[in-house]
């Protein structure tokens, strides 16, 4: 894969932070990879939010039955070998 240097501001207690959690050459795979997962979740939110609109929030019941059922999935994405423990992200209340 081909890739691009780019420069980005960051704050310097979360450059710190990033620093001390993984290695010395990992920080771009690191910063790579947080990318890669907002921009897989943010459609997901884009639509959760138009459905919203059309249909009107989540009632508790939904949001509990959406929690249990992500929890599986990630669950079950685990036991998988080569994939992401990554959740497929909270949704916010």
């Amino acid at each position: 894969m081909a890739t691009s240097r780019i420069t980005i501001t960051i704050d310097e207690d979360v450059l710190a932070e990033l620093r001390s959690q993984v290695g010395p050459g990992d920080v771009s795979a690191y910063v790579s990879e947080a990318i890669r997962s907002r921009l897989r979740k943010d459609p997901i939110m884009q639509l959760i939010e138009q459905l919203g609109d059309l249909y009107g929030p989540l009632t508790d019941d939904e949001l509990t039955k959406g929690r249990q059922w992500a929890a599986e999935i990630t669950e079950q994405l685990s036991s998988i070998p080569g994939q992401s423990s990554d959740s497929p992200g909270e949704i916010a209340t």
